[in-house]
């Protein structure tokens, strides 16, 4: 069975997970405010060192074409209009289902370290 988890950070800057708790039970448990901007979902994917990724984790990987494979760096996010998690290389402009990249490494996330990402 797929693990659904979530994470978020509180006011401290600390992570706090619902691991299979539930959400609304995280949310009860927080004894400080939370950020809700840095809310994520777990993909129950690991990368290549056996790392979890969330949504808005930073990732390096290879993209495999017919002619040549190309490093490429983008950021983790759930598209609903395919049902499934992608690496956002330009946001709302280009984007690959994780599932088809190789090497995947997580080197950070959006909240923590947003100049990853340039």
């Amino acid at each position: 069975m797929r693990e659904i988890k979530f994470r978020v950070l509180d006011g401290f800057g600390n992570w706090r997970f619902s691991d299979d708790i539930g959400l609304d039970t995280l949310f009860n448990r927080l004894e400080y405010e939370f950020l809700e901007d840095t809310l994520g979902q777990f993909t129950g994917i690991k990368d290549m060192n056996g790392v979890e990724i969330w949504e808005g984790d930073i990732l390096k990987a290879t993209r495999e074409t017919p002619t040549f494979d190309s490093k490429i760096k983008g950021i983790v996010e759930y598209s609903g209009n395919h049902a499934c998690w992608v690496l956002a290389i330009k946001s709302g402009i280009e984007f690959i289902p994780l599932h088809l990249l190789l090497d995947l490494e997580k080197i950070g996330n959006i909240h923590e370290r947003p100049r990853l990402v340039t």
